[in-house]
């Protein structure tokens, strides 16, 4: 059973400090979901395997050992000086994580080192993520009009000849405004209904989606005022 959990206020407030941005794709083709973490180290101990181990080794055996999905790591290191202007190394543990689940769980465990984490916008777009598509934030709908950014892997003789009965056959209504426009590049503006269609008919051909999803944030970016949402399982 999911539960939503109460976090000490200490903690939700070091929580709000994290950088925190929408994930627009599926990270590495299946992780929704990226954590990273920054472990300090004086610079003198970075040469010191036994003490860089002592660190990350218990780190590792803990994810191997409670997540239940799938997950990926990448380390990078990184130089900089502290508040008394010495030298420390950063150890940035980058954490791809598959279900909210096991996202949650390492926010619990690990929260004092977190940093910078990245996720789904709600349910919707998790699916749509998972179906294979990417979210662009934008204030507008392509052209004013089209929900949808499709790129399809097709020749370029066979992409005109979809085009050519595209601009024949399939118009709005009323006549105004055709359903479909074509930009360069094999790439086709449409909405839902007309995505779901051209799925059934070409979905070995595209490549890509991206939908729009409303919004004037910046890029993907997260207003500091959002409240984060966390659960946990009892």
């Amino acid at each position: 059973m999911w539960m939503r959990r109460e976090f000490s206020a200490e903690w939700r407030k070091d929580m709000r400090k994290l950088k925190r941005r929408y994930v627009t794709k599926l990270l590495f083709g299946q992780y929704a979901y990226q954590i990273n973490l920054e472990l300090k180290f004086p610079s003198s101990d970075r040469r010191k395997k036994s003490v860089v181990d002592a660190r990350l080794t218990p780190i590792k055996r803990w994810l191997s050992e409670t997540l239940q999905f799938g997950y990926r790591t990448r380390i990078t290191w990184a130089r900089r000086r502290n508040d008394k202007k010495e030298f420390e190394d950063i150890c940035e543990f980058n954490l791809y994580i598959q279900t909210e689940r096991d996202y949650n769980i390492v926010l619990a465990q690990y929260g004092q080192d977190v940093v910078t984490i990245k996720f789904p916008e709600n349910v919707e777009i998790a699916e749509l993520l998972a179906q294979g598509a990417e979210i662009e934030y934008r204030p507008h709908l392509y052209y004013h009009t089209y929900q949808y950014k499709l790129y399809l892997s097709l020749r370029t003789s066979d992409f005109l000849a979809l085009k050519k009965q595209a601009e024949d056959n399939l118009r709005s209504d009323d006549q105004q405004k055709p359903r479909y426009k074509f930009g360069s590049g094999n790439i086709i503006y449409l909405n839902h209904e007309d995505l779901v269609m051209l799925k059934l008919s070409l979905g070995e051909h595209i490549k890509k989606v991206i939908s729009v999803r409303l919004s004037d944030l910046k890029d993907d970016a997260i207003p500091d005022e959002q409240k984060l949402y966390i659960t946990t399982e009892y």
